[in-house]
């Protein structure tokens, strides 16, 4: 399944959907609050813990003025830095190595 939004207003949807989970706030991606979300997951092992952690914050340093570019930015980053992890998400416990 291809996740990456690719028009404008699949960009601009990804932006909105974002801010409104809190997960982008003034075009800054929450890094901590994304991982203190992790903790919700008691069955993810530590090892998988810390490459979602490493991720999280690799995309933390994208940067774009535009948001609705932004928010694409951070999902393309996200997807292939999980991609290059072997992490996938899961029902359970929202990730899988």
């Amino acid at each position: 399944m291809n996740l990456k939004p690719k028009t404008r207003s699949m960009k601009c949807l990804t932006a909105c959907l974002l801010e409104k989970s809190d997960k982008i706030a003034n075009k800054k991606f929450d890094t901590q609050g994304v991982i203190k979300s992790i903790e919700k997951y008691p069955n993810v092992s530590n090892k998988l813990r810390k490459s979602v952690t490493e991720l999280v914050m690799e995309c933390g340093r994208v940067t774009e003025p535009d948001r609705c570019e932004y928010a694409s930015k951070i999902v393309d980053c996200l997807i292939a830095g999980a991609a290059k992890r072997g992490i996938q998400p899961t029902p359970q416990n929202g990730f899988a190595p």
